[in-house]
């Protein structure tokens, strides 16, 4: 996610579109989260954006149905 935006940027949603039909009937998983552990929404309103982009990409894509949501946010490896 790239702060201040409210959905996955035009690339990013053309490569999702391609794997999403190079599944085939797959289950396709979603996984959002930032280029660090140190980039976690910490306040109301970046948890917010990042709550609004995460919609976004569903409401494009309703054939994903399950969302990782910012797994192992407290190692920096993450």
């Amino acid at each position: 996610m790239v702060s201040g935006r409210d959905g996955p940027a035009s690339a990013d949603a053309t490569g999702l579109a391609r794997a999403l039909s190079a599944a085939s009937g797959l289950r396709v998983v979603l996984a959002v989260y930032g280029a660090s552990g140190s980039a976690a929404p910490l306040d109301a309103t970046v948890r917010d954006q990042y709550c609004s982009y995460v919609a976004d990409g569903l409401s494009r894509f309703p054939a994903i149905r399950d969302v990782v949501v910012w797994n192992e946010p407290n190692k920096r490896l993450f």
